[in-house]
C-alpha cells in the first residue's frame, strides 16, 4: 500500500462513519471517459446483483510534483465482493481504490441538494490536502481545505452554492 494511501485513510477515517477499504478492482473499460458515476450507475442498473461503488484511487506518488493525486471514483461490486470498473481511467497504471461508505451514503442522504455526485478530487502536497476541480474548460482549479469530510469536499457541488454564484 503507498503512504499516501496510509496517509489519506487516516485523514479522511475520522469523518467516516464506515471503515475505509483497499479493494481489488478488475479494470474492464467499455464505459465512457470521464463519466464515472453514469458508468457505474449503468452498469448496476442492467443487472442484478451489482451494486455501483464510490471511492477512491490513489495514484503513485509524483517525484516531479513532489505530490500524489487521489482522484474520486465510482465503480462497481457484485454481490461476491468482486469489484469492477467499467470507466477507462489512469487507475491502470497503478492506482489503489479505495472503497468509501461513508462517501456513498452521504450522497444518498443529499441527493435532493447535490449538482454531482462527484466531489472534489484530492492533492497531497507536502502533507496537506488540496481539493482539485475540474472547471467547464478542462483546467484545474485547485482549493485550500481544512479537513476531508464530505461537506468539505462537496462544497463547490451543492446546488445553494451555484445558485449562489
Amino acid at each position: 500500500m503507498y503512504r499516501a494511501t496510509r496517509d489519506f485513510i487516516e485523514a479522511r477515517q475520522k469523518f467516516c462513519k464506515w471503515r475505509l477499504d483497499v479493494v481489488r478492482v478488475q479494470n474492464m473499460g467499455g464505459g465512457i471517459p470521464n463519466s464515472c458515476y453514469t458508468n457505474a450507475r449503468s452498469s448496476a442498473d442492467k443487472a442484478r446483483g451489482i451494486w455501483f461503488v464510490a471511492g477512491w484511487i490513489v495514484m503513485p506518488y509524483n517525484a516531479t510534483t513532489n505530490s500524489t493525486e487521489i482522484i474520486q471514483h465510482w465503480w462497481n461490486a457484485t454481490a461476491n465482493n468482486e469489484h469492477f470498473d467499467t470507466t477507462p481511467c489512469l487507475a491502470m497504471t497503478g492506482g489503489e481504490y479505495v472503497q468509501d461508505r461513508s462517501y456513498f451514503n452521504y450522497c444518498c442522504d443529499n441527493d435532493h441538494l447535490l449538482n454531482s455526485h462527484v466531489s472534489s478530487s484530492l492533492l497531497l502536497k507536502a502533507g496537506s490536502f488540496w481539493a482539485v476541480d475540474e472547471k467547464p474548460d478542462m483546467s484545474l482549479e485547485y482549493r485550500a481545505i481544512s479537513d476531508l469530510s464530505c461537506e468539505e469536499l462537496f462544497r463547490t457541488k451543492m446546488l445553494s452554492f451555484k445558485q449562489a454564484a
